[in-house]
């Protein structure tokens, strides 16, 4: 029987660097010649078919700093078709958040039943400050390990940054997008209800 496979989950807000530490940790997994297999939720729309990490210009706006080929999944048995015909050592998931609940078990059984190792990465909480979802904390629930990222306060600039901060855009939970959304900390974070609260700031 397989050796259990280890669950390591990045998690923290928005310009967290948690997309750049999971593909570090996917690279260094192919140079040790490991089998390597990266999905990311069909959700995720900005880029297709590879996981990007991004630092931003002084204007603010995003630039990519790194890439990683990446399969796009909507179901688990998307997920599964991939692994039967890749047998993937490790596995790389970024944006978490987006995928739907069936995926907590199914990453639990591939990880339990055949070993399999996953880094996945993705929020912890919304814009509102609340849990992300059902997802984010059932994949917490079920890692072995977990890193908890942080940015600076993009208002303060000097105190850590936990939260993600919505400055533009709807009140939707779901949103997707990077210029609509900055890091702040818990002093300087603000509940975002539309355009009209952001100018009362």
């Amino acid at each position: 029987m397989p050796q259990e496979g280890e669950i390591l989950v990045i998690t923290g807000p928005m310009r967290g660097k948690k997309s750049d530490l999971l593909i570090i940790e996917l690279e260094q997994a192919r140079i040790a010649e490991k089998r390597v297999l990266a999905f990311k939720p069909a959700q995720d729309t900005r880029t297709a078919d590879e996981i990007v990490s991004r630092k931003f210009n002084k204007q603010g706006l995003p630039e990519i700093s790194r890439r990683f080929p990446a399969t796009i999944v909507s179901m688990p048995s998307d997920m599964k078709k991939a692994i039967d015909l890749r047998h993937p050592e490790i596995i790389g998931i970024d944006e978490s958040q987006f995928l739907s609940p069936e995926f907590v078990p199914f990453i639990k059984e591939m990880s339990d039943r055949f070993g399999i190792e996953f880094v996945i990465s993705g929020l912890d909480m919304d814009y509102l400050g609340n849990p992300f979802g059902e997802t984010m904390p059932g994949l917490l629930a079920i890692a072995h390990k977990v890193i908890k990222t942080m940015a600076i306060c993009y208002r303060c600039k000097s105190r850590q940054a936990i939260f993600t901060q919505k400055i533009a855009g709807s009140i939707a939970q779901v949103e997707i997008g990077d210029t609509e959304y900055r890091a702040a900390c818990r002093n300087c974070w603000y509940p975002y209800g539309g355009e009209a609260s952001r100018a009362s700031i």
